[in-house]
């Protein structure tokens, strides 16, 4: 049986650490990935089942962008019959739906989500589903989990490069690490606790790979009236397990005033759905 870090032709397992199936049976498929040939997929998905229980709709809040995975498939169980319904990943982000108007709604129901490379009823393609069960599946609703920040691997840092602002002295050598929903503070880090007007204060942006093959598919996303972001990497960059500057950040410093933006990421292979963003707040006096 493959090892759960492999990857063929990857190298180093290391350098490939995929996080374990956290729906797996126990037992020897504890720490099984499920995958099509090397195909990983990650499942994080979101569901809402109608108030008589006819109908359910299965939201992807993650989506595989490569190799052979062509299908998402979700099985809906209560005790006596299976039903199905899938998804094109054509329109990988689109919700989809299950007619479960045939199964008892008042009893336990047990979702078991897969990946398949084609379109047919019986074809899985994944020995090893995502799991989830429903105690009261009439108007339930809820997101699986792990939630999808389980999945990422890509990790950002924030380090300051200089800023003319003699105040501007507790920023970390060593920057801070930005993860999705993330909030960062520039005041914060400040002896009198904001940014002065007019100062300069440029930060640089890193990025490095946790695991698989992730791309910065895009420049980072520019927050209206709180930082300039210049991109200093060509686009789409692949990265590596070693942090490299992708953007230059300057603190927008022109007038006063309390801001707040959003910086948000686009990537590329990694499996999620291909966005995290990180709030950035600013107070300048």
């Amino acid at each position: 049986m493959a090892d759960n870090n492999y990857v063929d032709g990857g190298g180093d397992l290391g350098k490939n650490y995929l996080p374990a199936n956290p729906y797996a049976d126990l037992g020897m498929l504890i720490n099984k990935f499920p995958q099509i040939g090397n195909c990983k997929y990650y499942a994080s998905v979101g569901y809402v089942v109608s108030a008589t229980g006819a109908l359910t709709t299965i939201t992807p809040l993650t989506g595989n962008l490569g190799g052979d995975l062509r299908y998402y498939r979700v099985e809906v169980y209560d005790g006596t019959k299976t039903v199905t319904g899938q998804l094109d990943l054509l329109n990988r982000s689109t919700d989809f739906t299950v007619d479960t108007s045939t199964l008892n709604a008042n009893v336990q129901w047990t979702f078991a989500f897969y990946g398949s490379e084609g379109g047919l009823v019986g074809d899985v393609g994944c020995d090893v589903p995502y799991k989830w069960t429903v105690a009261q599946p009439k108007a339930a609703s809820g997101n699986t989990v792990p939630p999808v920040a389980k999945w990422d691997n890509v990790k950002y840092t924030i380090k300051l490069e200089s800023s003319t602002d003699s105040n501007y002295s507790l920023f970390p050598d060593e920057g801070i690490v930005l993860s999705r929903g993330s909030v960062i503070n520039l005041q914060d880090y400040s002896t009198i606790g904001s940014l002065t007007e007019s100062e300069d204060y440029t930060f640089d942006l890193y990025a490095s790979k946790v695991g698989l093959n992730p791309s910065i598919a895009l420049p980072v996303a520019d927050p209206i009236d709180l930082i300039d972001i210049t991109g200093v990497v060509t686009f789409p960059f692949p990265l590596s397990n070693q942090e490299v500057k992708i953007a230059s950040l300057v603190a927008d410093t022109a007038s006063a005033g309390t801001y707040t933006g959003t910086m948000a990421s686009v990537l590329t292979n990694e499996g999620v759905t291909p966005s995290i963003e990180v709030t950035i707040n600013t107070l300048v006096v």
